[in-house]
């Protein structure tokens, strides 16, 4: 996988090495596939997973290579700063729940926009019912981190201060850019391991529950199976 690189970063090789940041933001479905590509993929520590979400949070396509780079996305996943919004994110949110709907960046970002500077949004929102969206809580965890990067530093931690220095150049989007991203993948594998850890009654019901909603495609997937299966019994027949 680190042998990929992103298609939504344009930074040459020169400027990755000096560990420019600058994400390039106009295609955030690309970028998407790009992070559920790094999921599957599994890599086995933060480590590999910062060297795989460099290129994407903007510090140039070889960034994956880039110590200095490494290190400041990791900082997304092991900063003191940003442990308690996690925290609160998946009590909030992911729970011990798996099959949650993944946002959208650009609905998340507008959200941003709009409650940027009102003090009701800078908590965690009740869980999230079924059929509810997900853009409501990244808007909140982001909101909440953008305020608690313009705080004072408290202590010795300056893991985050490359994305402090980012919103005094007035990069306040490309923040959000990477704070959702690291979200996301952060979701993905909350729902992971919740469902790894269920009790298979439990996975079970999920499955139902799904085959009941209409249009879900685990209905028509079956049946496309079932097909394939009848055309190849059919072939060999002949």
């Amino acid at each position: 996988m680190s042998g990929e690189q992103n298609p939504t970063t344009q930074s040459t090789p020169e400027k990755a090495a000096k560990c420019v940041f600058r994400p390039v933001k106009d295609n955030p479905d690309e970028a998407e596939k790009f992070v559920r590509a790094i999921f599957k993929h599994k890599p086995h520590n933060v480590d590999l997973v910062a060297a795989e979400l460099a290129p994407l949070y903007g510090f140039g396509p070889n960034s994956n290579h880039d110590v200095l780079a490494r290190l400041r996305a990791q900082s997304l996943f092991v900063s003191p700063e940003i442990t308690e919004p996690l925290w609160d994110f998946r009590v909030f949110f992911t729970r011990y729940r798996w099959g949650l709907p993944l946002p959208k960046f650009v609905p998340t970002l507008a959200l941003v926009h709009e409650h940027r500077h009102e003090s009701s949004w800078t908590g965690p929102e009740y869980p999230i019912a079924d059929g509810g969206r997900p853009e409501p809580h990244y808007a909140r965890f982001i909101i909440r981190m953008l305020h608690s990067l313009e705080l004072p530093i408290e202590g010795n931690s300056r893991m985050l201060q490359w994305l402090r220095n980012a919103l005094i150049a007035k990069q306040e989007d490309d923040v959000c850019w990477v704070l959702f991203h690291a979200l996301f993948y952060l979701q993905l594998k909350a729902m992971d391991f919740n469902k790894s850890n269920a009790p298979f009654k439990d996975r079970v019901q999920h499955y139902v529950n799904e085959l009941a909603v209409p249009d879900c495609g685990l209905l028509s997937k079956w049946i496309a199976a079932r097909r394939g299966f009848a055309e190849k019994g059919l072939s060999e027949d002949c």
